[in-house]
């Protein structure tokens, strides 16, 4: 749905006025002012609509932000005190539709939603044959290990139409993808995670 200007409402109740000279349509008339004042009222109303069933989305709530998060038991401890509002977002959104799972891409998904890249190797017994002769020599406890693997710093950076005027051009640090990924990851595991080239 788009908005629309005070001049559609104006010119939709001015066609709609019955013909003859007691309809006067033109400006100055008392007629005239009275439609305008009308437009004025139903593009508001409209508008006002519009901007509301935008707040019902969380990809896209601002003025309900905060009404959110208390839903969803946010703001997350991993992204700490001071989120910009696309931080913020990110968090809420991944929050709303996360689907759970314990899945390769479960946690690369999860993690691309909250702005970065990643990609995960699972390790597990060596076995003669069944093993490649290039995969690493682990014994049963690697069976539950996995390690994430990450630039070494994600910039995430100020969106015009995402982020308000007084929050940073961009901000680095990879604390939130270890957080999430630690609060997430299923109990018997153990997640390393390694940086650049590491």
């Amino acid at each position: 749905m788009e908005k629309r200007s005070l001049v559609y409402y104006r010119e939709q109740l001015l066609a709609h006025l019955p013909q003859g000279k007691l309809w006067p349509r033109e400006p100055g008339t008392n007629l005239y002012a009275m439609i305008e004042a009308h437009a004025v009222l139903l593009a508001g109303l409209w508008n006002r609509m519009v901007d509301l069933r935008n707040e019902a989305d969380p990809r896209s709530a601002l003025e309900t932000l905060f009404e959110w998060e208390v839903e969803y038991g946010l703001p997350d401890p991993c992204f700490g005190e001071n989120q910009t509002i696309q931080e913020r977002r990110a968090a809420l959104v991944s929050k709303v539709y996360a689907r759970g799972g314990a899945s390769k891409a479960y946690f690369i998904e999860v993690a691309r939603k909250l702005g970065f890249e990643i990609t995960i190797t699972e390790y597990g017994l060596f076995l003669p044959d069944q093993s490649c002769a290039d995969d690493p020599c682990c014994d049963d406890e690697w069976c539950f290990v996995w390690r994430v693997h990450a630039p070494d710093t994600t910039e995430r950076l100020f969106r015009a139409d995402e982020s308000s005027a007084d929050e940073p051009l961009s901000s680095w640090g990879n604390e939130p993808l270890e957080c999430t990924i630690r609060r997430l990851a299923p109990a018997h595991t153990t997640v390393l995670f390694g940086y650049g080239d590491a």
